[in-house]
Order: structure tokens, then C-alpha cells, then sequence
């Protein structure tokens, strides 16, 4: 212990004597430490959850698949039906749930939430505990309708009733509609969607009320929303409750023939699942670059301070051959050097906590483009202190012994004598020249993947989505159910786009049930064309399409290519009408005019097509023109809208006068949304923004690093020749000659670490093509951009140490004795 203390001791000495060097060592190191806990923090807590399960090794998912392929997608409620009474002898319990956001109504406002609708036995299903009054039960999941109860969630309560202790027994407004208050979720009860903790939870039944549903979701056996979950019983397998999902499969067929031929049911165990089996695909990727982009930040920050202590080590020359030629033990001399750089090393890591912190606090205040705000609150747990605890010692271990070895190897008696003490090493990389080659390399890898993540995002930016985005307003508006009826809605939304129109600044208004790029939710329909088989084993071709009104194609500025768009006297009692897309009239009329043909419903009922609008994208940028069908709002049952206001002013602003103009025809009305276009299409971005963001910032740590490695290097380069230039200059060469002499090693080695990051980079970038929109992963001009950016950056560091040596005196130069 009094050997270590004295260690310590000495290493702090040293530190003090040396206030420049440590800060730029700490500083390195707390970059790249701070960068991997913050990173690791986000990975263990929001994309790999550790969700508390009760007994997860006996839980199942339930999911549908089609053609042989686990589609992973959602159960109606009949088939969940279905399920539960089908496979009693291996499951000893089977539940549902979805989310949805829905707005919780008071005096004068509505707020979103987000609801977790679940089956009665979801909270025993899955091991979920209350910490006031009780859980879902059963018992409220009998009637439909019938059972306005909820629980809500922990942080909810704390948030809106102040953690009130007598909140049971308590009301709220759900979507119009009272709800009891029957207990307080237990903090960390698992959810339906992993790391998205529900405001409150409602029973299945209430599934109609809460989403505010024109048509019956407990018995739309083709509405498909609901995530399966199911507990083995004891001693019961996956191979068993598989085999039982075949059973019930083959019922639903027998008895509902219109089913596609080869849809099934499939289990897989919730421990191989983590968000969701479609999720994961991108979720473990995303994951795997958020640690390993900061590890590189790390290694380079680390490979830096092991070039400054290389080059520190020539400077203490003789001060190390001095105490090994009184004695000292190599050994002693190499702990001491050791215990100095783990000392800088927890230094620069306790800077990392703290800048980890910080960049908590950034990220607790950003804005995301969700419909229910996202609560991203991050905290440094006991597992990330022992994680930036073992970072920062392995750093100083792994980076610090090869300059003590290094350092201990110098020849007493050359040292002694003033002479060179370190002999010279024939190789073609020197150690420190090979560590600044790497630096280059990691620096022009990072930077690759960040330019093209930006050239993706600029390119999703810019693309055309079909649809004019910019000025336009949304605003989302939707009616309780039972307050109106279809009738009444329908005149109710009507005189809203009427008002509308005549704000200042508008020039169309038109309204949609759902936007086009809304993520994962569209709407699909099976149809059938005369002439055009279905797919094999399927009952119709399955379209996606939407309801809009008259006025829509004008305000999103799709164009009609053929017919006309829908006018007034489409109405609930006129023939049934469809306008299509290009690319549906190119499927099943490539030879023949589209206008006046007819598509059949799943009911059988004709619907003639009177025009056909220009393509756009429907379910993702970039995506293949697909087939879509846009259906009248007035032949449809409709109780919530985006109404959609192409505007010469301020589209936020025009939105929000809507949603006043809304409640003042309404006072009862939701308004869920009032933004613009652009910020509807924010969510489609978040990919391409967090990947540009989280690589840009990080090449840009990178590449800073590594120019303070450059400079460093060059500077000892240079410091190191001072004779050498000193005797060039006085045999007549000019500073113009010994700038490019000093510079030309250093730009050397930025040459050779540049083109090893383009080969490493050419080598990897095919994993981040499912990443990238609109750009191919060997994108030249991202390449040779980041070459030149290197090639600058690494001219700039190098000159300033250049210039030095330049206007060295001579004189003083050839006198140096060292």
C-alpha cells in the first residue's frame, strides 16, 4: 500500500510538472470515454431492455405468417378468440394488447396519451403488479363497452396527479368517454412495445371507445392490430403450443374459407424476441454502430495519448537512464510510468461521466416528432460508473504499457554522454508514425459512413414524395363516438374545410382519413379485376388506399394524369367511385383506359373508376410506385380527419387556426395534431437524421483527434531535426524547402492512413446499404470528399510545426547539444 501511495505521489508530480500534456491526454480520453458511456447507457436502456418479465422463459409470442415466412404481424380479435379456446392444453393462459394514442379531455383542452389496450389477464399474464388499488382483470374484459376502468402508469401518475395516494376511485376522460381509476402501475411493469412505458392501461373491451372506432374491432376478424402473448404450461414446449397454433390455423379454415391459403399461425419464444422480430432487424444494427462508433473514438483518443507518451518518452531520456544507472529496477520504472497514465486515464474518464451527463440533459430537451411526447430520460446507473470504471482503466493499461516499455529501454551510458539513446529503427513504420497511419485510417472510416448518412438524409430531403409538402398545414381532428352520427360527421367535417378555405392564405383544403408516409400505419383492402387473377392462395389483390374528399388531390398537389377527381355528388347514395394511381392502372390495365373499369370489394360490391392520379409514395421515400386506391370520404363512415390546407404563410400557424376554428365549431372535438407537412415527414427522416447526426459527430471527434495526433507528431518530428534543419539552412536552403521537408513526413503518413480507411471502408460499407436512401454505400463522391477533407484538415495541423522549423536560427540549431 505505501509502495502504491508513493507511486502516486510521484505520478501526480509529474502531472503538475506537466499542465499542457494532461490536458490534452485528459481531454482525448474523456472524448472518447464519454462518448461510450453515454452510448452504452442509450443501447442498455431504450433499444436492449432488460424487461421484467415474470418466468419469461415460459412466455411465447403469437404471430401470423403467410407462405412458409413468419410475417410477424398482429392477431384480430377473433382470432385471438380463437386462439384461447383452441389451444388450452398447452397454453395456460393467452392475452392480446396494442397501443394507441388518445387524448385525454379536459375543460378547455385535450392531451395525448398513450393507452395500452390490453386483454383482462394481460397484467397476471405477464407478471405486471400495481402499487395502489389492483390490476386488470378478467372481470373487466366481459362486455363490450362495458367495462370504462383504467390503470395508470407510474411516471403518469406522478406527472398529472402529483403522485396523489387517494387517486383510486378517481376519473378521468378518455376520448370522450369517463374511465375510472382502479390502480397505479408498478414502475417498470412490462409493457406491449419495449422501452414505451403506456399512460394508462384499458381494457380490450373498451377497444372501440378508446380508439374512437366507426366499425366493431372486436368482431372485424380481417382488422388485424393485436400483438398475441401466450404462458406454457408447465412441462409444455414452443414445439408443442406450435403444433396447437397449427390446429386452430386449420379450424380458422375450415370455417372461414375466404382466408389466404397459407396463412398460419406461428409461436416463437419472447426470450429470442427484444422489441419486436421486425424491430430487432433494425434495432441490433443500430445498436451495434452506437458502440461500435465510440469505440473507435476511444481507440483513437487512446492510440493519441500513446503517441504523446512516445513522444514524451524521448524527452525524459535522461532522466530514466539516469535512475536506471543508480540502481532503479526497470520494473519500479515501468509501474511509476504505468500509475501516471492510469492516473490521467480515471482523470479523463471521470470528464467523460461528467460529459455524459451533459449530453443526457441535451437529449432529455430534444423535440421528437412523435405524436405522444417521448420521455428519453437517461441516467448514469451503477452499470455504466463500472463501465466507464473498466474503460478508462483498460485504456491507461493497454495504451500506457508500450511507452513504458518503450521508455524503460533506453541506454544508460549513450544517455549519459548525450548522445541518441534510443536506436533507430529500420522499419518502414516506426511505432508512432503506424499509430498516426491507424488514427488516419479509424478518422476517414467514420467520416465515410457519416457522409453518407448525410448524403442519404440530403437526398430523402429532397426527394419528391408525389405530394407537395412545403407550405402545406395538417391538422388532425377527431370526433367522439357517439356524439355524432355518420351523417352529422360528415357535415361537421364539411363546414370545417368550408372555414378553412376561407383563412387568409389558403389556397385548397382538402381532408384525409391518413396521410401518405404515416410509417406503419396504412390501410389495405382486398379487391378483385375482371381479367387479373389473384395471387396464388389468395382471395384478391391486397391495395393499400385511403378516403378523402373532393378537395384533396388540389391541397397535396397530386395531379390527376386521367378523369377527375371526386365532386359532390359522389355521395353515400351515388354509385360507388375509386380514383387510382398510375402505377394500379399500369397492373391490371397495361392495354386498356382505366376510366370506367370496376374493382370489387371484399363484399362484392362494384366500385367504377372515374380518375387516375399521378403516383406518390405511400408507405416509405424511395419505395417502388405502388398500386393505391383513394375512395370518397362521403361513401365512407368516418369519425376523424386530417384536414390538409396548401397555404402561402406560415403552415404551423394556418394549422393551429384550423384546429381554433375546429373547437369553435366544436367545442367538444379532438384536436390530436396541428403541425405542417415538413414536420409529418419528420418521422420518416429519424433514421437518416440519427444516423448522419450520431456518425457526423462522431468523425468529426475522430478526425479532431487525430489532427492533434498529426500535430503532435509532426511538432516532435520537426523538434527532433532541429539540427538537421539548421544545417540545411545554412548551406542555403530557403524556408520554403524545409516547410515542405517537415510537412511532407507527416502528409506521408496521412497518404497511407487515408487510403487503408478507403479500402476498410469499401470493405464494410455494404452493411450500412439497408441504412441509406438514394445513395449507393460506394458513393464516390462521398469518398473523394472525405479524402480531400482529410488531406486539408491534415495540411492545416501540419504547417503550424512547419513553419516553426522554418525559422529556426541556425546558429542556435547547430549549437544544440541535444
Amino acid at each position: 500500500m505505501e509502495q502504491t501511495l508513493r507511486d502516486l505521489r510521484y505520478a501526480w508530480r509529474r502531472i503538475k510538472a506537466n499542465p499542457g500534456f494532461v490536458l490534452v491526454a485528459v481531454l482525448s480520453i474523456a472524448l472518447g470515454v464519454g462518448a461510450n458511456t453515454s452510448n452504452f447507457t442509450v443501447v442498455n436502456t431504450l433499444l436492449l431492455p432488460d424487461t421484467p418479465y415474470s418466468n419469461p422463459e415460459s412466455l411465447v409470442e403469437i404471430y401470423p405468417s403467410k407462405g412458409g415466412e413468419v410475417s410477424f404481424g398482429t392477431l384480430s380479435y377473433p382470432e385471438y378468440q380463437d386462439v384461447a379456446e383452441g389451444s388450452q392444453e398447452v397454453f395456460a393462459s393467452v392475452g392480446v394488447g396494442t397501443v394507441s394514442v388518445v387524448q385525454e379531455n379536459f375543460e378547455d383542452r385535450s392531451e395525448s396519451l398513450m393507452a395500452a389496450i390490453v386483454s383482462g389477464n394481460y397484467f397476471d399474464l405477464v407478471g405486471g403488479e400495481v402499487i395502489k388499488g389492483r390490476p386488470l382483470a378478467p372481470g373487466d374484459d366481459l362486455l363490450p363497452g362495458g367495462h370504462p376502468v383504467a390503470v395508470i402508469g407510474h411516471s403518469f401518475w406522478h406527472k398529472r396527479f402529483a403522485g396523489d395516494p387517494d387517486i383510486v376511485g378517481g376519473t378521468m376522460r378518455l376520448n370522450g368517454l369517463r374511465y375510472t381509476i382502479v390502480g397505479v402501475a408498478k414502475e417498470g411493469t412490462p409493457s406491449i412495445m419495449p422501452s414505451m412505458q403506456p399512460d394508462v392501461w384499458v381494457p380490450a373491451m373498451m377497444v372501440n371507445q378508446v380508439t374512437n372506432s366507426n366499425f366493431d374491432q372486436l368482431k372485424a376478424r380481417t382488422y388485424h392490430v393485436f400483438f398475441g402473448k401466450a404462458r406454457l404450461k408447465a412441462g409444455a414446449t414452443v414445439e408443442q403450443a406450435q403444433a396447437a397454433l397449427e390446429r386452430v390455423a386449420e379450424d380458422i379454415h375450415r370455417r372461414f374459407p375466404n382466408y389466404d391459403d397459407d396463412w398460419a399461425l406461428e409461436a416463437v419464444a419472447t426470450t429470442e424476441v427484444g422489441f419486436h422480430p421486425l424491430v430487432d432487424r433494425f434495432v441490433y444494427p443500430l445498436a451495434a454502430m452506437l458502440l461500435i462508433v465510440p469505440a473507435l473514438v476511444l481507440l483513437i483518443a487512446c492510440v493519441n495519448l500513446a503517441s504523446f507518451l512516445l513522444a514524451r518518452a524521448a524527452d525524459r531520456r535522461r532522466e530514466i537512464a539516469v535512475r536506471l544507472a543508480l540502481g532503479a529496477r526497470r520494473g519500479t520504472l515501468i509501474r511509476q510510468l504505468l500509475t501516471e497514465t492510469l492516473v490521467i486515464s480515471l482523470l479523463g474518464g471521470a470528464l467523460g461521466l461528467l460529459m455524459a451527463h451533459w449530453s443526457f440533459r441535451l437529449l432529455g430537451v430534444l423535440d421528437l416528432p412523435t405524436p405522444v411526447p417521448l420521455q428519453l430520460e437517461m441516467s448514469l446507473d451503477q452499470t455504466a460508473l463500472w463501465f466507464t470504471l473498466l474503460v478508462s482503466l483498460l485504456a491507461g493499461l493497454v495504451f500506457g504499457l508500450l511507452p513504458a516499455l518503450q521508455s524503460t529501454r533506453a541506454e544508460v551510458a549513450p544517455a549519459l554522454k548525450d548522445e541518441p539513446i534510443f536506436k533507430r529503427q529500420k522499419r518502414r513504420f516506426r511505432i508512432r508514425d503506424s499509430l498516426v497511419v491507424g488514427q488516419v485510417a479509424l478518422s476517414s472510416l467514420l467520416l465515410i459512413g457519416a457522409g453518407l448518412f448525410l448524403r442519404g438524409l440530403w437526398e430523402a430531403q429532397t426527394s419528391d414524395p408525389g405530394f407537395a409538402h412545403s407550405p402545406t398545414a395538417v391538422t388532425h381532428l377527431r370526433l367522439a363516438k357517439g356524439q355524432y352520427d355518420v351523417d352529422e360527421a360528415r357535415r361537421y367535417f364539411r363546414e370545417v374545410a368550408r372555414e378553412a378555405e376561407a383563412l387568409p392564405g389558403v389556397e385548397a383544403v382538402g381532408m384525409t382519413n391518413l396521410l401518405p408516409l404515416s410509417g406503419n400505419n396504412f390501410f389495405t383492402t382486398t379487391v378483385n379485376v375482371a381479367g387479373a387473377d389473384p395471387p396464388q392462395g389468395a382471395q384478391g389483390h391486397r391495395i393499400d388506399f385511403i378516403i378523402v374528399d373532393p378537395g384533396f388531390f388540389k391541397a397535396m398537389g397530386i395531379p390527376l394524369v386521367a378523369g377527375e377527381s371526386f365532386s359532390e355528388k359522389d355521395g353515400p347514395d351515388a354509385d360507388p367511385v375509386l380514383v387510382i394511381s398510375k402505377a394500379m392502372a399500369r397492373k391490371f390495365w397495361p392495354q386498356a383506359d382505366p376510366l370506367g373499369q370496376f374493382v370489387v370489394d371484399p363484399a362484392g360490391t362494384q366500385h367504377r373508376v372515374v380518375g387516375v392520379a399521378a403516383d406518390i409514395h405511400v408507405r416509405r421515400l424511395g419505395e417502388a410506385p405502388r398500386p393505391f386506391i383513394y375512395t370518397p370520404l362521403a361513401q365512407n363512415d368516418v369519425l376523424e380527419v386530417r384536414v390538409v390546407a396548401k397555404s402561402h404563410g406560415n403552415p404551423k400557424g394556418v394549422a393551429q387556426r384550423i384546429a381554433e376554428l375546429a373547437t369553435g365549431l366544436n367545442a367538444d372535438v379532438m384536436v390530436v395534431e396541428s403541425q405542417s407537412m415538413d414536420e409529418h415527414l419528420a418521422l420518416v427522416l429519424v433514421p437518416y437524421r440519427a444516423g448522419g447526426i450520431v456518425l457526423g459527430i462522431f468523425g468529426g471527434l475522430t478526425v479532431l483527434m487525430a489532427a492533434i495526433g498529426l500535430y503532435g507528431i509532426v511538432k516532435y518530428s520537426a523538434a527532433a531535426r532541429t539540427r538537421e534543419v539548421g544545417l540545411r539552412i545554412s548551406l542555403g536552403a530557403n524556408r520554403s524547402e524545409v516547410v515542405r521537408m517537415v510537412m511532407s513526413a507527416g502528409m506521408k503518413l496521412v497518404l497511407r492512413g487515408i487510403v487503408i480507411g478507403l479500402l476498410m471502408a469499401l470493405a464494410v460499407s455494404w452493411v450500412l446499404s439497408s441504412f441509406l436512401f438514394g445513395v449507393r454505400p460506394f458513393d464516390l463522391l462521398t469518398y473523394v470528399g472525405v479524402a480531400l477533407l482529410m488531406l486539408t484538415l491534415s495540411a492545416a495541423a501540419s504547417l503550424h510545426p512547419a513553419l516553426r522549423a522554418s525559422r529556426v536560427d541556425p546558429a542556435l540549431a547547430l549549437r544544440d547539444e541535444t
